[in-house]
């Protein structure tokens, strides 16, 4: 009988030891925070904007796809009023998040490309050139040109359309520098040339009712 108490309270105590043994290993192996979010997760496709000091990221758009062909951080236009309204309205079309892409590119030090593109408000085509032997355009390596159509739908009226060209010249080294270009609004056609950094601009402006048109040099 005596054997048999010491042998149950040395298992009792065997017991114990194994319980408390098995509680510490488990509260060692969990995590710090036990927050799941800590895990692992898979990563969006996100473009790093180069440009940003605090090096926030965002969604790819038709700067990225530029500035990737082009190797250049931004696009610089010349100073001056028609040349203000050409960089805005690039802006507001190359800045929308792509949602679709489609086309070819080549390579090497004289090269092109050729896009269709969607955003989730405009449809358009782009076209870049690069190269000296392929731009014949004084003080220009770089042809940029690009369509964007913005439609709208307001039942029970038809669908109506929206649609602006650029044609850009510019010089890359670092950033692409505009030197020349035209862009068409559907009341407003606008040419100019950077003469040191200042642009020479031409425009006519035509109302879509069809009257009368004006035009204005600066």
């Amino acid at each position: 009988m005596h054997r048999q108490a010491i042998s149950k309270q040395a298992m009792l105590i065997a017991s114990v030891f194994l319980v408390l043994l098995f509680a510490l290993l488990s509260v060692r192996l969990q995590t710090p925070t036990g927050n799941a979010s800590n895990a692992l997760q898979p990563l969006p496709i996100l473009q790093e904007d180069e440009e940003s000091q605090d090096r926030k990221f965002h969604a790819y758009t038709l700067s990225d796809l530029i500035n990737k062909f082009y190797k250049v951080r931004a696009v610089r236009f010349p100073e001056g009023e028609c040349t203000r309204i050409a960089a805005e309205l690039y802006h507001s079309v190359v800045g929308q998040t792509l949602a679709v892409t489609s086309g070819y590119s080549t390579g090497g030090n004289e090269r092109v490309a050729t896009y269709t593109y969607g955003t989730e408000r405009t449809i358009g085509s782009i076209d870049m050139i690069h190269g000296r032997g392929l731009v014949k355009e004084q003080d220009a390596n770089s042809l940029l040109t690009f369509n964007a159509e913005t439609v709208v739908r307001i039942p029970p009226d038809p669908m109506k359309m929206t649609r602006i060209t650029l044609d850009l010249y510019g010089q890359s080294d670092g950033k692409l520098y505009i030197t020349k270009g035209k862009f068409t609004t559907p009341a407003l056609e606008c040419s100019f040339t950077s003469d040191r950094g200042v642009a020479l601009c031409d425009c006519t402006a035509e109302p879509i009712n069809g009257q009368s048109a004006s035009t204005t040099k600066t």
